[in-house]
Formats: structure tokens, C-alpha cells, sequence
């Protein structure tokens, strides 16, 4: 027989022994001998292969038809037609060995590249895409694979008669998995098979003795490198090895799934998308009931046995967090399941406290008991985190929830113990080890509750016994693997408290490692991500820093090594997800950076990603959560690109879908507030819209679900925060309605609510910038209603604390960036007082900062923009004081700046219309400096933008109103100009057009002070019968201006002429005045 008839007999049930038919009535039975058998002989296959290899030979045509099975348990691979020889590339030989010859080998015709030898279903992808240069031991393990394939399933991994499709489908690895064909399969045989068959040769199994040693770990019942087991599996072992210990687990865990009875009444009433659920819960209880049946009669002998009843507490321990872990597992993705978790939570929380008073009298210390505290504290910790802990174990939300409070029992229990076990044994490495986790679990727990000091201690505790683990065994993995982890953990706590430097510096040694490692293992899927991570967390920090080239290199290799794990990953929605989210942060830095189409084309990437996880997968909350926060930053993206439509219909999904998922499951909090969040978005775009009564309803909606979660959770600091948000932002748009009376209740509450924040930790920098924002939101909010004074002193107040927190932080760039905004603010509110050489001041200090934070990051958009808003406010104030020249150099440097980001990039609609606007600017400038000339260049060019606009569907209602006003201006400056001409040119005019031409002329020529011709031009307007009383006003000041220019130097007397003529202007002037 070969195998594949074996394997053909075994599936079809039709074994010879009487025992296996009735075994296999109902399917194969992957625990039976028969089965074992065929793994055995697989075994054998795998084990000749690799002897091949060490004598430099690869088969390349290996499938189930090719490998003999004899009645003694022989085991044959024949056909080595298609064999090849190596020689000494790329194959580890067992030394005395020399290179094999197969037949094949010594033909005259070699194997032509790019064309496929071998048997399509069973051919590595490389062989299949004609790569054959690219052959190594690793194509001959992917055909092994290939073959556990048809073992565990009797069938190909590719089916169908059409071998192109075959071939290219192996060159992409589409197949389905062997528990696609039949569940039955065990879970760790499918993942040695996915791994052999892996597209990648380098994530392969190494050599055919490596996917030996798996198989043969499995048969003996113990952990496989390519799976990663379930604490269920974990415990089941431990059972089975440890049967007299059972004895009073059942006991304990029966009081508490008692306990966890209360789901069983509330899961009937849902869908039936919650039925599997409660069967396994059925399933379960009934497995629990027959084991404390079975080990009754046993209980008194094991409770009389001290370690025994250890024991049992650490198995009551473990198996309960199974029991809470796969009630976990199977509520995490479906709807409605808000209530159930939160009586969950409450039920299994008062039985885990029992256990745990008891587990800290009995249990014993030792490695084994310290892994159950780990493992239970983490499960309690992440259970509760979809109701008690909002944020992300990242976070600091400074809340002692129930689930946190008790995963802090556990840890602390743990730590105690590592610490005990430690101080017997100083030298006892994984006691350390041990330690050293407890730590960085306690550091964990603070930064939960926003104790970040503590956080940080415990974490630099941490990583100073893990270096000293790694000094002692340099080469270790796991060591390095703990190192880099703990690094950006201790990266994230300096972070928190403000140390900017020293947290890019724990990220940057994080990064390090991890790239280090992935040198050593570049296979390794594992420690890819790990590096995927440390690139991402280490481009965040820069980012916030300023650094936003390096942050963009980073997220770029950290993007590439997401796609690559997303094409290599067995797990392709978790792979698909991450490189969803990489996708999305890249493009924010490149939103940042100005590059608004790369942003576009991303986050595109990204929303098809999340669409296509939820429509392979439409009840999956996770994933419709996930693609909520990217309809958001559509919207943002959108709304930067100034098309506010297309934001509209992003932020109308973003609530249509946030809404769904809030009504689908009303009891969940993190729906609820979503929901909230999306409101106060659509909100906001329909206020930017000119829709203020569209934006109250939203914002009034939002407002009250905050309000029910605030009192929900009185504590939860982001709420209070939320609850600050929703009311200014409510207060804003009453006051665009003119309801000042209604809109000052809410900015009013909006104030209180930040100071009341700040005034509880008056050291803790996120919570007095709190309150920077409220000051700067009343100062706001009192420039529009024209309060300038008001708006004054609310500025001033928030530029004080923001000293202060610049100063406390020098090297963090948000403190000095909201400083100069607040400046900004303050210099605006200044030149609604009149206080115009203050507001200088201010805007020239606002400049020196802008500056200085455009010559360090010139790829920052954002401080270049910064600049030339800056320089244009300083230009306007000093033409309002009369220093028109001042203006103009300010506002030429705006030009430039300007110019330049939108010659940069021509699609970015807000570099375009900044540009327009630059010209128009410098045009009304000249104009009033009477320099018509340079004002018609910089009005028609001003056109020419709004015209480029147009063209490209730029803003194009906006730029038509834009263009019409600009070229209004260029023909009025074109006739001004034309008035400085010949002058005998001028009085050939139309009468009706005259008195305009000689009083332009005039006005232009005193401002030159060229005297001459201004008073020529003024007397013979006055000439004029159809000139206006206005005309005459100004032909008045001309005269008057020029009987000013007359003027005797110091210490001298005006000669006798010009004394006469300084005369006669001042008559003019008079008798001029007398004719107005």
C-alpha cells in the first residue's frame, strides 16, 4: 500500500479491526491507534528526508502516492526521479558523508528555469512559480506538509482539475486549513501542517527533524513549538498527569460556576448567534458535576494530604480562569452581550475572591503556583477591561475597578512569593525570572491606576534583574525578548511623566534588541511583530517630539513588516487588523507632513482592510469597532483637504454605525461613549457647514449620554473630560446662533468642570493642561461674543500655566507649540482692546518660536503653516499702525512661505488658498501705499491661483465668489495705476472719469512725495465742476501735506521763496476746505 490509500482507508472508516469501524462510525479518530500508526510512518518519511538532505539531495516530488508502506512496518519514499543534488549549498552535512548522485542528477538535459516540475497539489510555491534556483531543504518540508495535509484530512490541500489555477493558488498559499475540511483535526497537528506549508520558505519548519520533533511532541502529549496552547490545554494536562490531586478541585469550582449559573437565564433570552455558548457553558457545568462525582470517593484521602490540597487550590485556580477565559472568548465578537458580561464579571469576582483568600493561606511557592497567579490576574485584568478599565493597559485612567483591584491580589501575591523564592535561592534563575515578571505585572497595575511613579519603579526593577538573567546567557531569546518588552513599558511610564528624552531613549534600546534578535531569528513570525511594535511605539514618541522625518521612516519599516506578516501569518484576520492600523498611522505623519493624497491613498487601504474583516466576519464587534476610528480620521483627512461633503459622509458612517453597535448592545459602555464621540464629531462638521441647529441636536445627544456616563462612573477622569468637551462645544454654537445667555451656562460649566480637574492634582502636568484648555476655550469664546478684556485675562491665565509646564518640560515640543498658540490667542484678543504695541510684542515672541520650530523640523507642515500665520498677524498689526513698509516685508515672508507648500503640492486645496490669499494680502498693502503697480501683480496672480482651483475642483463655489473679487481689484488698481501716467494723457480723459484719475494722482504722488506733481494734480481737481466733497477733503490733505514738507532745518529759517509757496499750499488748503 502507499500512504495514500492508508490514509484514504482511514478516513473512509473502512478499517480491517472491527474496533476501528465502530471507532470510526461517527469519522476518523484522530485519538486511535490506526491514526498514530499513520504519523508513525509519517515520522519515518520525514526522518529518510532529512537523511537525504545531510547527503546533499532533495527530492522535490514528494506526495502520498510516492511513499510505500510495507506489512512490517517498513517504510519506503521511492520516485526520486525529479531528485537534484546540492552539493554543499544551503545543506548542513553530517561530517564523513559525501554527496549523493541520484540518477536524475546525472541526465544531459538540465531542469529549465521557469517551469514547474513536480505534482502541482504537493509543490512549494517557489516550484510552482518555476523558481527552481530558489529550491532548498525548506521546498521539501513544504511537501511534507503537504503530505500531514492529506493525512489529517484525505484529501489535497488543492482540489480541482484546472493545474494553472492549482499552481497559482500554491504560489499564494490559498488553501483551506485542514480544520476547514474536518474540525475533528487536532489543533496543534493543523498548526505543525500550516507551518510546513508556510508560503515563505523561511518560515517553514527548518529541516524535515524539526517537524519531527513536533509531531513526536505531540504524541507524547506536549507543547509544540508552532502552537501556542490555551490555558485550558494546559490545565487539562496537568489534570491527566496529576490524577489523585483532582480530588477536591470540583468542589471549589462547582461553588463557582454556581455562581456563573446567572448567564444561563440571561444568554436564552438572546439570538440565536449566542446558542453555541450556552451549550459549551452546558457542556461544561456537566463535565464539572461528573468529575466532582467520580473523585468523591477520593476526597478525604487528598484533603488529608497537606500538598495535596495545595495542589488542588492552584488546579481550583486554574481551571475557574478557564472557565471565565472561554466564557470570555466566545462573548468577545458578539452583539449584545454588554449585560452578560457585566454579570458575569460581578458573579465570577466575589467567587474569585474566595478563592484567592484561600489561595494566599495554601497555596505553595514555587514556579508552578507563581504561573497560575500570572495567568489569573491577567485574565481578570482583561476580562474586566470591556467594561471596568476603558483605556488600554498602556493607559493611565486612574481607576481601582473591581477586575483591577483583585489582578492586583494576584500579582501581588506572586511577587511575594518570586520575592520568597529569590531569597532562598539568590541564584535560581527562573525564581528570578519569576521576579522579575511579578514586577513588570506590578508596574502593569500602577500604570492602570495612573500611579506612575510607582509604575516606573517597579518597571526599572524589572528590567535590572532581566539584564543581569541576560549577562548570564547572552543568547538568550526569551531574555531579550523580556528586555525589549520591558524597555518600552518603561517607555511608556516616562512618557506620562513628561520625560521626553528618556522615554525615546528606553524605546530606541527596545528597538535595538528587538532588530537584533530578528538578525539572529529572521524567520522568527513572533519577533517580527515584536519589532513591528518597537518601530511604532518608538515613531510615537519622535513623532510627539517633533522628529516627524525619523517618525516617518519608522512607521514606514514598521508598515513593510506588517504586510509581510499579513502575507505570512496563519492568523490572517489578527495579521490583516494590525497592518490596518499601521496603515492608518502612517498616513496620519503624512497629514502632518502636508502629503494629503499619500494620507488618502492609506487610510483608503485601511477601510478596504477593516471592510473586508467585517464582511467576512459581520457580527465581530472588534473589527466594527475598529473601522468606526477610521471612518473618523476619512472625516478629519477630508476636512483637512477643505471638500467638507466628503468628510460629512464619512462622519454620517461613523454615527450611523456607532449608533448601530450603541443599540445592538445599549448595556455596553464603551459602545455608548463611542456613540458619544461620533455625535460630537458630526457636530462639529455640521457647524463648519453653516448648520448650527443640526450641530445642537447633535451636541445636545451627545451631551446627555455623557452626563449617564458620568454618573455611571463618577471617577473615570476621561469622562469628566468628555463631559468638558460636550459642553464648550454646545456653548460655541449657541454663540454663532447669537443665544449668548444659553451659550454662557455652558462655557461657564466647561470652565468649572477643567479647573475642578486640575485643582486635584495640581502636579500632574495632563490635568493642568486641562485646564489650560478651558482658559484658552472661555478666551475664545469671549473674543467671539466681543469681549476682548475678558478674552485678555483668560489668555493670560492660560499662557502662565503654560510657562510653567514648558519650563518643567523644556524638551517637550506640545507645552512650547501650545504656548505660541496661546500667544497667538492672546495677540488677537489685544487688538480687540486696541492694545496694539502689546499685540506686537507678543506676535514678534510668537515669531521667534515659530521660527525656531520650522529651522528644526522644516518637514513639519504643521510649524511651517504656524510661521506663516504668524508673520501675516504681525504684518497686520503694523499696518494698522501705520508702519507699511513693516507690513509688507512680514507679508512677503508669508508669500514665500506659502508659495512654496502649495507649489509643493498642487492637490492640497489649504496651501492653495493660503497662497491666494498671500497675494491679496500684498496687494491691499500696496494699494494702500498707493503703489497700484505691484498691486495689480499681486491681484492677478491672486486670480491666477483661484483660476488653477477651479480647474482642479478645488473649493470651486468659493473660488468663483474669490476670483470675481480679484479680478474686480486688478481692474481698480489697473485704473490707479493708470493715473500715474503722462499727464498730459491724463487730462485727455473723459470728463467722467477724471476727478478719480487726478485725486488717485495726487494721493500716490504725496505719499512719494513727489510735491510738485501731487499739488498739480490736486489744483486741478479742484477745478473740476463734477468733483465730490470727498475729492475735495483730499485734495485739501495733499496741499496741506506739501506745506508740510516745507519745513526749515534745525536752527534755520525757510529762504524767502519757499516761504511764500509754503504759503500759498495752506491757502489752497484752506480755500479747498471752504469749497467741501
Amino acid at each position: 500500500d502507499s500512504l495514500q490509500e492508508a490514509a484514504d482507508r482511514f478516513h473512509r472508516h473502512d478499517s480491517d479491526t472491527e474496533s476501528q469501524d465502530h471507532a470510526n462510525a461517527s469519522g476518523p479518530d484522530f485519538n486511535g491507534v490506526e491514526f498514530r500508526k499513520l504519523l508513525g510512518r509519517f515520522i519515518d518519511v520525514c526522518q529518510a528526508i532529512e537523511y537525504a538532505h545531510s547527503r546533499g539531495v532533495l527530492h522535490r516530488d514528494l506526495k502520498p502516492g510516492n511513499i510505500m508502506l510495507g506489512k512490517y512496518g517498513e517504510t519506503l519514499v521511492v520516485d526520486w526521479g525529479l531528485a537534484k543534488a546540492l552539493g554543499h549549498d544551503g545543506v548542513e552535512h553530517v561530517e564523513g558523508e559525501t554527496t549523493l548522485r541520484p540518477a536524475s542528477a546525472s541526465g544531459s538535459a538540465p531542469t529549465i528555469m521557469g517551469s514547474a516540475i513536480g505534482t502541482p497539489a504537493f509543490m512549494p510555491p517557489e516550484q510552482a512559480a518555476g523558481r527552481l534556483d530558489e529550491l532548498s531543504p525548506a521546498s521539501d518540508v513544504y511537501s511534507l506538509g503537504a503530505t500531514l495535509y492529506y493525512v489529517l484530512t484525505g484529501k489535497s490541500a488543492f482540489a480541482g482539475q484546472d493545474l494553472v489555477a492549482i499552481l497559482e493558488r500554491g504560489q499564494t498559499g490559498d488553501f483551506p486549513s485542514p480544520r476547514d475540511k474536518n474540525p475533528a483535526v487536532p489543533k496543534p497537528l493543523e498548526a505543525i501542517c500550516l507551518r510546513a506549508m508556510a508560503t515563505r520558505p523561511a518560515s517553514r519548519y527548518a529541516s524535515p527533524q524539526e517537524l519531527v520533533e513536533d509531531v513526536e511532541r505531540f504524541l507524547a502529549d506536549e507543547p509544540i513549538t508552532a502552537f501556542t496552547e490555551p490555558i485550558a490545554v494546559r490545565a487539562r494536562r496537568w489534570v491527566r498527569k496529576h490524577q489523585t490531586l483532582t480530588t477536591a478541585t470540583a468542589a471549589v469550582i462547582l461553588v463557582s460556576v454556581a455562581g456563573l449559573g446567572v448567564f444561563s437565564s440571561i444568554l436564552s433570552r438572546n439570538n440565536a448567534t449566542l446558542q453555541q455558548l450556552n451549550t459549551a457553558l452546558d457542556s461544561k457545568n456537566r463535565q464539572l458535576i461528573e468529575t466532582q462525582r467520580l473523585e468523591v470517593a477520593a476526597r478525604q484521602l487528598a484533603e488529608s494530604n497537606e500538598e495535596s490540597a495545595r495542589a488542588q487550590s492552584n488546579l481550583a485556580l486554574t481551571t475557574l480562569a478557564t472557565v471565565i477565559r472561554d466564557v470570555q472568548t466566545g462573548l468577545e465578537d458578539l452583539p449584545r452581550s454588554g449585560e452578560i458580561r457585566r454579570q458575569l464579571l460581578k458573579t465570577s469576582l466575589t467567587k474569585l475572591n474566595d478563592v484567592a483568600t484561600r489561595y494566599v493561606d495554601q497555596a505553595r511557592v514555587d514556579h508552578e503556583t507563581i504561573v497560575a497567579l500570572f495567568d489569573m490576574g491577567n485574565i481578570v485584568l482583561n476580562f474586566g477591561s470591556g467594561e471596568d478599565a476603558v483605556q488600554s493597559d498602556e493607559s493611565a485612567t486612574e481607576e481601582r475597578t473591581p477586575s483591577v483591584e483583585l489582578a492586583a491580589t494576584f500579582f501581588h501575591r506572586a511577587h511575594a512569593m518570586a520575592s520568597q523564592m529569590v531569597a532562598d535561592a539568590p541564584q535560581d534563575a527562573v525564581a528570578r525570572h519569576d521576579l522579575a515578571t511579578s514586577l513588570g505585572f506590578l508596574g502593569k497595575i500602577n500604570l492602570r491606576m495612573a500611579e506612575l511613579q510607582p509604575a516606573l519603579s517597579a518597571y526599572q526593577s524589572s528590567l535590572e534583574i532581566f539584564q543581569e538573567l541576560l549577562n548570564d546567557e547572552p543568547d538568550g531569546v526569551q531574555l531579550q525578548d523580556d528586555l525589549a518588552t520591558t524597555l518600552h513599558q518603561i517607555g511608556n511610564a516616562l512618557a506620562k511623566l513628561g520625560r521626553g528624552e528618556e522615554a525615546k531613549q528606553a524605546y530606541q534600546r527596545s528597538m535595538q534588541i528587538a532588530e537584533r534578535l530578528l538578525a539572529e531569528h529572521p524567520t522568527n513570525l513572533e519577533i517580527q511583530r515584536i519589532l513591528a511594535i518597537s518601530y511604532t511605539y518608538f515613531a510615537d514618541a519622535l513623532l510627539s517630539y517633533g522628529d516627524t522625518a525619523e517618525a516617518l521612516r519608522l512607521y514606514e519599516k514598521s508598515t513593510r513588516t506588517f504586510e509581510l506578516l499579513a502575507n505570512n501569518s496563519q492568523d490572517r484576520n489578527s495579521s490583516q487588523h494590525d497592518l490596518g492600523v499601521s496603515y492608518t498611522r502612517l498616513s496620519r505623519v503624512h497629514q502632518r507632513l502636508g502629503s494629503l493624497p499619500v494620507a488618502l491613498e492609506l487610510l483608503k487601504k485601511s477601510v478596504l482592510i477593516e471592510e473586508e474583516l467585517i464582511e467576512n466576519d459581520p457580527q465581530n464587534v472588534f473589527f466594527r469597532q475598529g473601522l468606526v476610528k477610521t471612518y473618523q480620521q476619512m472625516g478629519d483627512l477630508h476636512l483637512a483637504m477643505r471638500q467638507p461633503k466628503e468628510a460629512l459622509k464619512y462622519y454620517t458612517d461613523r454615527l450611523e454605525l456607532s449608533r448601530q453597535l450603541a443599540e445592538e448592545d445599549p448595556d455596553d459602555f464603551l459602545g455608548r461613549d463611542a456613540m458619544a464621540l461620533a455625535l460630537q464629531t458630526y457636530g462639529a462638521n455640521q457647524r463648519r457647514l453653516g448648520r448650527p441647529q443640526s450641530a445642537v441636536d447633535a451636541f445636545q445627544e451627545s451631551l446627555e449620554i455623557y452626563e449617564v456616563l458620568a454618573q455611571d462612573r463618577p471617577d473615570r477622569v476621561q469622562g469628566q473630560r468628555d463631559l468638558l468637551t460636550a459642553h464648550w462645544e454646545l456653548g460655541q454654537t449657541l454663540i454663532d446662533m447669537s443665544r449668548f445667555d444659553e451659550a454662557a451656562v455652558y462655557l461657564e460649566r466647561s470652565f468649572q468642570i477643567g479647573k475642578s480637574l486640575a485643582e486635584k492634582r495640581p502636579g500632574d502636568g495632563e490635568m493642568q493642561f486641562d485646564l489650560v484648555q478651558a482658559y484658552s476655550r472661555l478666551g475664545l469664546a469671549n473674543l467671539q461674543r466681543q469681549d476682548g478684556k475678558a478674552a485678555t485675562e483668560a489668555f493670560r491665565r492660560c499662557i502662565s500655566i503654560l510657562e510653567k509646564l514648558a519650563e518643567d518640560d523644556p524638551a517637550n515640543p506640545f507645552f512650547r507649540r501650545n504656548l505660541f498658540a496661546a500667544q497667538t490667542q492672546l495677540g488677537d484678543a489685544l487688538i480687540m482692546t486696541r492694545e496694539l504695541d502689546a499685540a506686537q510684542n507678543l506676535f514678534q515672541e510668537a515669531v521667534e518660536t515659530a521660527e525656531q520650530f520650522a529651522t528644526e523640523q522644516p518637514d513639519d507642515a504643521r510649524w511651517q503653516t504656524d510661521l506663516s500665520t504668524i508673520y501675516g498677524k504681525l504684518g497686520d498689526v503694523l499696518r494698522e499702525q501705520g508702519d507699511v513698509d513693516a507690513a509688507l516685508d512680514y507679508h512677503n515672508k508669508c508669500l514665500t512661505i506659502d508659495r512654496r507648500l502649495a507649489e509643493s503640492d498642487t492637490s492640497n486645496a489649504e496651501w492653495q488658498t493660503r497662497w491666494m490669499r498671500s497675494h491679496f494680502v500684498l496687494g491691499d498693502d500696496y494699494s494702500q501705499a498707493y503703489r497700484h503697480e505691484d498691486a495689480v501683480a499681486h491681484f492677478e496672480s491672486a486670480a491666477d491661483v483661484c483660476r488653477q482651483m477651479i480647474r482642479d475642483n478645488q473649493n470651486v463655489l468659493k473660488m468663483r465668489g474669490a476670483l470675481a473679487a480679484m479680478d474686480s481689484l486688478a481692474q481698480n488698481a489697473k485704473q490707479k495705476a493708470a493715473a500715474l501716467g503722462d499727464w498730459e494723457e491724463i487730462l485727455k480723459s473723459p470728463p467722467r472719469s477724471l476727478p478719480n484719475l487726478l485725486e488717485t494722482r495726487s494721493l500716490a504722488f504725496a505719499h512719494r512725495e513727489r510735491f510738485t506733481e501731487a499739488v498739480e494734480a490736486a489744483i486741478k481737481l479742484c477745478s473740476l465742476e463734477n468733483v465730490t466733497p470727498e475729492q475735495l477733503y483730499n485734495a485739501a490733505s495733499v496741499l496741506s501735506m506739501c506745506a508740510a514738507s516745507i519745513a526749515a532745518k534745525d536752527g534755520e529759517t525757510l529762504a524767502a521763496d519757499e516761504a511764500k509757496q509754503r504759503t500759498q499750499y495752506l491757502d489752497d488748503a484752506m480755500s479747498t476746505l471752504q469749497q467741501a
